[in-house]
């Protein structure tokens, strides 16, 4: 998801994106699929994504980058409040919060996309997969669909002798 929300800004030297199991519609997929607040995901997600830039900062910082280290210690208090966690419970309806996702300007993606889903994955939805067809440039994008488990993509199966 994330690739996708960042390269619909075009940033300055990204080259490709390769999303795998991107959801679409935020609402529907992930947090309130069939209606069903899914905390598990939610919150397991949340954790994770202060971990990834606690990890991706921590490099950063081993080099003694003071800047690094000054912006990622202001920037972990200012996040709170956008926290996806706090904020799917605070917006149980589909309501302007939702309206704004990662794919809001997928259209604008110019660089080659390599994409991954697999059908069995319970995050996923015949929306994200029509991205591909309907919203990514078909001359630099390439698509992989499968059904399987969301480790599928990571890890093709093996075949045996």
């Amino acid at each position: 998801m994330t690739q996708i929300g960042i390269a619909g800004f075009r940033p300055k030297g990204l080259d490709a994106i390769t999303p795998f199991h991107v959801a679409a519609d935020l609402y529907r997929d992930v947090a309130y699929p069939g209606g069903i607040y899914n905390a598990a995901f939610i919150d397991q997600y949340a954790t994770a994504l202060v971990q990834m830039d606690a990890q991706a900062a921590q490099a950063g910082i081993s080099r003694g980058d003071q800047q690094c280290a000054a912006d990622f210690h202001a920037h972990v208090p200012a996040n709170i409040p956008y926290s996806i966690a706090t904020n799917s419970k605070l917006h149980p309806y589909d309501d302007a919060y939702w309206q704004t996702s990662p794919g809001e300007f997928a259209d604008r993606i110019d660089v080659p996309v390599l994409g991954c889903q697999s059908w069995q994955d319970g995050l996923v939805s015949s929306r994200a997969t029509e991205m591909y067809d309907d919203t990514f440039k078909q001359a630099t994008t390439w698509f992989i669909g499968m059904n399987g488990a969301r480790t599928m993509c990571a890890s093709p199966p093996r075949r045996s002798a």
